[in-house]
């Protein structure tokens, strides 16, 4: 089993983690079938808004990894998206908040 990664929330936001996890692991299925269809324009999208969110929650491999969606998105790069999608989900699926 792979370890947990402790992430410390802010009272203000905690509330509001659940659902942001949940969208994002949403997201996953969703940029695999834009890729499948070469749907480059909406990864792009995808990649910028976890970029942009990640860091709210203290979440800074989001952040990284919507920053490497985002940049593959525009040089078409399929298995770099792949890859930074494989592990975004491995990293989602291994939070614990606190």
């Amino acid at each position: 089993m792979k370890e947990k990664i402790v992430i410390h929330i802010s009272p203000e936001v905690i509330d509001l983690v659940p659902g942001y996890i949940s969208h994002r692991l949403s997201d996953i299925p969703l940029i695999r079938e834009h890729l499948n269809n070469g749907r480059f324009e909406e990864i792009k999208v995808m990649g910028h808004k976890m970029k942009g969110g990640g860091g709210l929650y203290n979440m800074d491999q989001v952040t990284i990894l919507g920053d490497k969606i985002e940049k593959a998105a525009i040089a078409k790069e399929s298995a770099v998206i792949e890859e930074a999608v494989g592990l975004l989900e491995e990293y989602l699926n291994s939070i614990e908040v606190v």
